[in-house]
């Protein structure tokens, strides 16, 4: 245990502290700051409240440090560190207790969630662990409920943990029963009476949560769903959960595959399964976009880690029964030296994932975000295409323009008379575009591309300065100011000046309104 300990605080100490947080982790830290200072669960100081946030139990518990005087960025890398040792710690626990493994099994459990992307999505800023904590708590719940079915307090316990799961993300809600029915195929309906009983209150009782955030949100789901999922089915969701849920739980997935082809074995196998691909499989509904190192699939890690230990017990006792001594022998060693083989490459592996995709450097919308942070309280209007970090560090009102944290644009679309009654002071425009060469050099999402060219006709079209354009002919990020703006000329030379450097690049992007007279102040 010592062991994993210092693993732990090795890969920790690799992370960059000093990286800024990433866009939709910048979001989600805009709601708590609000929510600590007495705002509520809002977007907007004062308005009405958003649930854009997606991960509400994590954010009014992030809220909380913030409230006590932790930076935002502090107290969520603390929070998120603390769910990835707090979960190594839970499995290696119950393969040792309840699924009775022998320590080597249980260490190599506990040490696939040390060497999964924990540290990696701290370091930018996401949640994904802490959800995965409360799936551990569930799942380990699972399973100590399924050694002794009859008792109550187990039965209870698995109930709150799924409570709470769900209460953290939607998506929990859909896992807390595939849970229950994982134990249901696995007992029988008989044996699973108590857990059906406890199961109904517990039940009740999300009822109730979800009553009171339809009322207090206005809609029953959080407001990226509607954007994310949009009605349609997304196989690139689907692509992708299958991509990281192999990628993540590859170890478990050969010994469930293994299980699964022995009879003796089969059994344990389909109770694991059941919500590893049940989960999987929920994808489809959503789409893959900002899925940072597999982040929405962050929990089939922890169901994979915590199946671990069981199978490989049930496939050395019971898959091995009957075969003659020495014949077992040579399996039973064959199964050390691939165990062996699986912490090797599992190192090999989450170490140098570290490495190729520690991405960070200091992002171009973050330095924007400060200097606009230097007009903040005057009353103005921020629109922009990503509304994470540019809001976050601004502190500005903000507005949007992809509709994740505006249930108008969401619900009704993003329109010249929706911009009119924001009345916006800067626009700021992620597109394919640039001065240079007007027509786009790629195409991305339609939806994307009809959104900016709106905005760009609207400021065109209603005396905004062509502040500043930073990137290159395929991909730019373009800032323009209202003119009649009192700061307007003071806020075109900030953002003139600023050294943008976009996500993924060493190098600074070049001004490429530089030589053109039209962004010079007050010109529209």
């Amino acid at each position: 245990m010592l062991g994993l300990i210092a693993l732990a605080a090795v890969l920790a100490s690799r992370l960059n502290f000093a990286a800024h947080p990433l866009e939709d982790a910048a979001m989600l830290m805009r709601y708590a700051v609000n929510l600590a200072h007495g705002h509520g669960m809002v977007w907007n100081v004062g308005e009405h409240p958003v649930d854009g946030a997606t991960d509400f139990l994590f954010t009014v518990v992030l809220a909380i440090p913030i409230r006590l005087g932790l930076s935002p960025i502090v107290a969520v890398r603390a929070l998120v560190i603390s769910a990835v040792v707090l979960t190594t710690l839970l499995v290696y626990l119950t393969a040792r207790t309840t699924q009775r493994a022998a320590r080597p099994v249980a260490v190599v459990a506990a040490a696939w969630i040390v060497l999964g992307p924990g540290f990696r999505l701290a370091e930018a800023g996401f949640g994904a662990p802490f959800f995965g904590l409360t799936v551990g708590a569930a799942w380990a719940g699972a399973w100590w409920y399924r050694s002794r079915p009859s008792e109550l307090r187990r039965a209870a316990a698995f109930a709150a943990a799924c409570l709470i799961m769900g209460l953290v993300r939607p998506e929990g809600v859909l896992l807390a029963g595939l849970m229950v029915l994982a134990l249901v195929v696995d007992l029988g309906p008989a044996r699973s009476r108590t857990l059906v009983g406890v199961g109904l209150g517990a039940v009740a009782l999300g009822a109730a949560y979800f009553g009171w955030r339809w009322n207090y949100f206005g809609y029953p789901l959080p407001n990226p769903y509607y954007k994310k999922g949009a009605g349609a089915l997304h196989p690139d969701g689907l692509i992708a959960s299958a991509r990281y849920g192999a990628s993540f739980a590859w170890p478990y997935l050969l010994l469930v595959s293994v299980a699964f082809v022995h009879r003796a074995t089969r059994r344990l196998a389909v109770f694991t399964l059941i919500p590893f691909v049940g989960f999987a499989g929920l994808w489809l509904l959503v789409s893959d976009a900002v899925n940072y190192l597999g982040r929405f699939q962050y929990p089939l890690l922890v169901l994979g880690a915590m199946s671990l230990a069981p199978l490989w017990t049930a496939i050395r006792s019971e898959g091995l029964a009957g075969m003659p001594s020495v014949r077992t022998a040579g399996i039973e060693a064959f199964g050390t030296v691939v165990l062996v083989a699986l912490v090797a490459g599992g190192v090999g592996i989450r170490l140098d994932a570290f490495d190729r995709y520690a991405l960070f450097t200091r992002d171009g919308r973050y330095e924007t975000g400060r200097v606009l942070a230097g007009f903040a309280g005057r009353g103005y209007t921020l629109v922009t295409t990503e509304a994470g970090l540019l809001p976050f560090t601004s502190g500005w009102r903000t507005v949007d323009a992809w509709g994740l944290n505006d249930p108008h644009i969401v619900h009704h679309g993003l329109s010249a008379a929706y911009l009119d009654a924001n009345r916006p002071d800067v626009i700021m425009i992620h597109t394919t575009y640039s001065p240079i060469d007007p027509h786009p050099a790629l195409e991305w999402d339609p939806g994307w591309n009809r959104m900016t060219r709106q905005l760009g006709d609207y400021a065109r079209a209603h005396r905004f300065t062509y502040a500043a354009a930073f990137g290159s002919i395929h991909e730019t990020w373009n800032f323009y100011v209202r003119a009649t703006n009192p700061d307007a000329c003071a806020i075109t030379a900030r953002l003139r000046a600023v050294r943008f450097v976009p996500l993924g690049s060493v190098y600074p992007l070049p001004d490429l309104l530089a030589p053109h007279p039209t962004a010079s102040c007050g010109r529209s």
